[in-house]
């Protein structure tokens, strides 16, 4: 039975390219598509899929912030991310929100094709393209270093820097005020800033929105 898979790409021109090769695969199935907006939740109801794929830069909408707020509540099928950079900073943050895999758009279409095998087959522990393996076993043996903040940090700086007050922000978050003016402190402290805009600029340089 073929692999039906649902895509959520922001380019026209790239959910062609993948549409055109699933539907000249025998062992792949496409099943719809969204660009991550107001349609995505009822199109993730509608559709019937085994995979979903899923661009994290979706023009104005952060994808990793998709994942979480719709993707992840909607349905059970794994999640693979196809990205057209390979920054250590988001393959870490897809594998530590249970993301099954992170491959670049450089991939062949062979290569393509096994990542979604592979996705879609137990164990679904995480993967990563064969371009972005030697950065990732790197890390894992303590080779490079990484951002100074905790996956838990890294996640609340879109909303920290989002123009909401701490009161709006650990309401939408269902935290207590306390405890979110505690990670903001801790983020300000490690990377030595004092105001949000400096923050901002520093989630810009890291690609971190």
């Amino acid at each position: 039975m073929a692999i039906r898979i649902f895509c959520i790409e922001d380019q026209p021109i790239i959910t062609e390219g993948y549409k055109s090769f699933i539907d000249q695969s025998e062992f792949l199935m496409w099943s719809g598509m969204s660009n991550g907006g107001e349609d995505l939740e009822l199109k993730l109801k509608e559709c019937r899929y085994d995979i979903v794929i899923l661009d994290i830069h979706l023009g104005d909408l952060n994808g990793f912030d998709v994942y979480q707020n719709k993707i992840k509540l909607l349905t059970k099928v794994p999640v693979l991310v196809i990205s057209a950079t390979g920054k250590l900073n988001n393959i870490l943050k897809a594998r530590n929100l249970g993301i099954v895999g992170f491959v670049t758009k450089f991939i062949t279409s062979l290569e393509f094709e096994q990542a979604i095998k592979k996705a879609t087959s137990p164990p679904n522990s995480f993967f990563v393209s064969a371009d972005l393996e030697g950065l990732l076993n790197d890390y894992d043996n303590n080779k490079i270093s990484v951002l100074p903040l905790t996956p838990r940090e890294i996640e609340l700086i879109p909303h920290l820097i989002s123009g909401k007050s701490s009161v709006e922000i650990a309401k939408t978050l269902s935290t207590s005020y306390y405890t979110l003016e505690t990670h903001k402190k801790n983020i300000f402290k490690k990377l030595n800033i004092q105001t949000v805009l400096q923050l901002l600029h520093y989630a810009k340089e890291h690609e971190l929105v």
